[in-house]
């Protein structure tokens, strides 16, 4: 193997080793100020992942008891939604790759047109991988911390929050 490719493969791990669950920036820290409640979505789950034992309904009552633990408020139908998407893909030796992004939605005027409303990403975080199907507890490890991302950077943005 040359020497680049070796200094490219220890790049990209030490970037997506630090990177994985870093806060958002500046920008996105200041979209969560003043929030109120959020709901939780989660998209629908493949079926070869929920037939091995991902259950999307846990992922969410787990990500909502995780949010009102650090008092976030949590409302089925508000306005705000954190949304968490987990694509999944089987291969022929049975390991899933794995892409997790979690995007807080946002109604959001344009500042092009301020008569537009739409939705907006205003936080994001994203984390690919792989895992076996014996480890699929690993997935919802990063999602908890994934989640513990987006608290912190709320309570930054919140520091008198309840």
């Amino acid at each position: 193997m040359k020497w680049w490719s070796v200094t490219l493969s220890l790049i990209v791990s030490l970037w997506a080793s630090t990177h994985a669950f870093a806060a958002g920036d500046v920008f996105e820290q200041a979209s969560l100020q003043g929030l109120g409640a959020v709901q939780v979505v989660v998209e629908n789950l493949a079926t070869d992942i929920t037939n091995d034992g991902l259950d999307r309904a846990q992922i969410k009552a787990a990500v909502e008891q995780q949010l009102q633990q650090a008092r976030i408020p949590v409302e089925p139908h508000a306005e705000n939604a954190l949304y968490i998407h987990l694509g999944t893909s089987k291969n022929e030796a049975g390991l899933y790759s794995y892409a997790l992004s979690l995007q807080l939605l946002q109604l959001v005027l344009l500042f092009r047109d301020s008569g537009i409303v739409t939705w907006g990403t205003t936080w994001s975080l994203s984390q690919v991988g792989s895992v076996s199907p014996a480890k699929l507890s690993d997935i919802d490890s990063l999602i908890v911390r994934a989640v513990n991302a987006f608290i912190e950077d709320y309570q930054t943005a919140n520091p008198n929050s309840p």
